[in-house]
């Protein structure tokens, strides 16, 4: 999969600086860090990922 990025108009650059410069409290981050899941160990990416190149989705 990939993702190209971009602005639709000229006039988003500006917004687009704006929001990429703004200051985020770190009682946000502070707030969110119980939200990320634990990291997959190795193995279980193996698994996914033989199992995306067959063409079968990986068991959750």
């Amino acid at each position: 999969m990939s993702t190209i990025v971009g602005v639709s108009h000229p006039s988003r650059i500006a917004a687009t600086v704006e929001l990429a410069t703004a200051s985020v409290p770190d009682e946000l981050w502070d707030a969110v860090e119980p939200l990320v899941p634990p990291p997959r160990r190795p193995a279980q990416l193996t698994v996914a990922y033989a199992a995306l190149s067959n063409g079968v989705p990986p068991c959750p």
